[in-house]
């Protein structure tokens, strides 16, 4: 939005204010015949280009030259799709099938196999794991302590593999002896290559039983569960995979930019000279990518009217190359970019930026590896990969206006106020202070709960233009009030109001000129009311 920062700061003051001065009048109530003036100065302010395009849109050059300038992100790959690791896991028992005597030192093979990461468009070699854990449930009929070992030959951490040894406490006669562990999983490499280093998404896992050292050996009746044990790899959400990436198609919602200079103009059009703007490409997955900007279109919803930027980025695809596997500015890879500009003489931008778009839509796709294995199983992605498209926009703040205008609402409730009814003329001046070297139009509008027009507060509403001197610096800063009388019907209009609409009229020089916006320019301007009450 355009920023009418100082119009509403005056409002919140102008009420503050008027509280004060009611209840000053409501102490001489005993005298109900005495008129006495007030003259209240609410509030110093300066109106600089910055105020009114935006601190966050607004640079400078070394001169003072006022640029607008537009960054913003437009579309994002949504990384995460590429590193769902679904919940995995398996539940699997030993039941002997006949009476046997177990001995200390001789452990059984409960389970030695696969477990397999079911994980979409991925074909996993390597998966370092960002947070996790694994829930382990083990249980025993036998009615001796059993203890039991898992071990994860190609999981590691810091070069320690993982295994983790439990023991399960004697069962009750008929009864079961559980026991549960849950183990973080943070930081431990998996290596999926299986053990020939020729499969994907293939972790093995080895889980024996056996009879703890100086325990005595047990008899285990014939049909005796000696152990079941249950594992399950819950919530995995990896910081790297490396693999091959099946090729994917994204078709990226439509992207509904709003740009806020353009949202506040009500009437008119302007020219202007030398905007460019840029589409930014970033590919920070290891697999080559293939974007197509679709379209980029500007609306103006004050008009109706809609403008498609015909510029080289939206004429076909473009091919980004792999990331890096390496660091990069304090990131583990390294991006790779495209960049493409358009500007008056390859695009239709000037046409485009005159149309005053408050809303850009874009609409692009993305194939991600469009030649699927061609990395050879070294495709990559982090958990911090970033594969985005920014918007960025310049051009200088030299442009020429032709019944300019920017308009806000300003929300106030009067009959909060007590005693308004002893307001017999309210006088509102704004006095201001101008070294912009164009005609400043100001007009208040005093708005009901359904936004109709009561009144308009200024009768005397023109800001005239500082003379430029050779240099083009503004000379001796133009002095000028705006004023406005309320009273009688026109007092009880502006205490009825539940709005006030601010509307500012740009006149720039004439046709064929365009002035040049520099950071000293403002509008110095001080609001004072006057109020003639009865007290």
């Amino acid at each position: 939005m355009f920023s009418l920062y100082l119009i509403m700061t005056w409002l919140k003051n102008l009420v503050i204010c008027w509280s004060t001065l009611v209840f000053l009048s409501s102490c001489r109530l005993d005298n109900p015949e005495w008129d006495t003036g007030w003259a209240l100065p609410l509030a110093w302010s300066d109106l600089t280009p910055a105020n009114i395009f935006g601190d966050t849109l607004i640079a400078y050059d070394p001169l003072g030259q006022v640029y607008l300038s537009y960054d913003r992100e437009v579309f994002k790959l949504p990384i995460d799709t590429l590193l769902i690791v679904p919940d995995t896991g398996f539940s699997y028992g030993l039941t002997l099938p006949g009476s046997i005597t177990i001995y200390p030192g001789n452990p059984l093979t409960v389970y030695d196999n696969y477990t397999i990461f079911q994980v979409p468009d991925f074909s996993l070699n390597q998966l370092v794991v960002g947070s996790g854990t694994v829930q382990i449930l083990a249980e025993t009929q036998a009615q001796a302590r059993v203890r039991v070992t898992y071990s994860a030959p190609k999981a590691s951490k810091n070069g320690v593999t993982f295994t983790l040894t439990d023991t399960i406490n004697p069962a009750s006669p008929g009864q079961t002896s559980i026991l549960e562990r849950e183990i973080d999983l943070s930081g431990y490499v998996f290596d999926l290559t299986g053990d020939d280093h020729l499969q994907a998404n293939r972790l093995r896992i080895r889980i024996t039983a056996e009879v703890p050292p100086g325990d005595p050996p047990i008899p285990v009746p014939a049909g005796t569960l000696l152990v079941n044990t249950r594992l399950t790899f819950k919530n995995i959400k990896p910081y790297f995979a490396r693999g091959s990436i099946m090729t994917r198609k994204f078709q990226l919602q439509a992207d509904t930019q709003k740009v806020p200079l353009f949202g506040l103009v009500k009437a008119g059009n302007f020219s202007m000279t030398e905007p460019w703007v840029k589409i930014i490409l970033e590919n920070g997955v290891g697999a080559d990518l293939q974007a197509k900007i679709e379209q980029i279109e500007g609306i103006n919803s004050r008009t109706g009217q809609s403008v498609l930027l015909s510029a080289p980025i939206t004429q076909g695809n473009v091919l980004l190359g792999r990331a890096l596997n390496s660091p990069f500015n304090g990131m583990p890879y390294k991006p790779t970019y495209f960049e493409s500009v358009a500007d008056g003489q390859n695009s239709n931008l000037r046409q485009f930026i005159e149309n005053m778009p408050d809303k850009i839509i874009l609409k692009s796709s993305a194939t991600l590896n469009p030649i699927a294995f061609v990395g050879a199983g070294h495709d990559f992605v982090y958990n911090i990969s970033k594969t985005s498209a920014r918007l960025q926009v310049w051009f200088p703040l030299g442009f020429s206006f032709n019944q300019l205008v920017l308009a806000d609402t300003v929300p106030y409730d009067p009959s909060s106020l007590p005693y308004t009814d002893r307001f017999r003329r309210l006088v509102i001046k704004v006095l201001c202070e101008n070294t912009y070297p164009f005609d400043l139009y100001a007009q208040l509008y005093v708005l009901n709960d359904h936004g109709q027009i009561l009144d308009s507060l200024l009768n005397v509403n023109v800001v005239p233009a500082a003379a430029l001197s050779l240099n083009g610096n503004p000379n001796t800063p133009v002095q000028s009030i705006l004023q406005g009388v309320l009273e009688g019907n026109r007092k009880e209009l502006f205490l009825k109001g539940r709005r006030l609409w601010w509307k500012i009229y740009f006149h720039s020089h004439s046709q064929g000129q365009v002035p040049v916006f520099y950071d000293f320019y403002k509008l110095r301007a001080r609001l004072v009311v006057q109020a003639e009450v009865r007290i």
